[in-house]
């Protein structure tokens, strides 16, 4: 199985790419622009979200290659692991507000759209990396 993943903090492809990918029997894992970084929550920022969200899967949607959409890039993985909140001295209260913005915006919002249940696509909110359901197996980091 021959498989890309278009990362978080990349780029939507063209349709080109896509098309391609169709034609070779390519399978595409795509991620939602969000990489190595947190969101803000509120509502004006999660509704441009949703837009861009079911905009991009709209676009996608017939597109075979498309196998999945991934949430993130390694934004749980750079929460649980890459000293933030101690480097940044978050105070408890920051820290939840950091992690709740992360459930709605990953958890609750992406997952939820109708458009997204109607593609027919499998979702997962996080990255491989941090993911404990995809860590069996072999994988490999290039």
């Amino acid at each position: 199985m021959n498989t890309l993943r278009i990362w978080g903090g990349g780029i939507y492809e063209p349709d080109c790419f896509y098309e391609i990918c169709d034609e070779m029997g390519v399978l595409v894992w795509q991620d939602f622009m969000f990489a190595c970084n947190f969101y803000p929550g509120d509502s004006l920022f999660l509704n441009n979200v949703k837009q861009e969200a079911i905009q991009q899967i709209t676009r996608l949607r017939n597109h075979p290659s498309v196998a999945l959409w991934c949430g993130n890039n390694e934004v749980e993985e750079a929460w649980w692991n890459w000293g933030y909140q101690k480097a940044l001295n978050y105070t408890k209260e920051d820290s939840l507000k950091i992690w709740n913005d992360y459930v709605k915006l990953f958890q609750n919002i992406l997952p939820s759209l109708e458009i997204l249940r109607i593609s027919q696509n499998f979702f997962l909110h996080l990255t491989f990396i941090f993911n404990p359901l995809l860590r069996k197996g072999s994988h490999y980091q290039y």
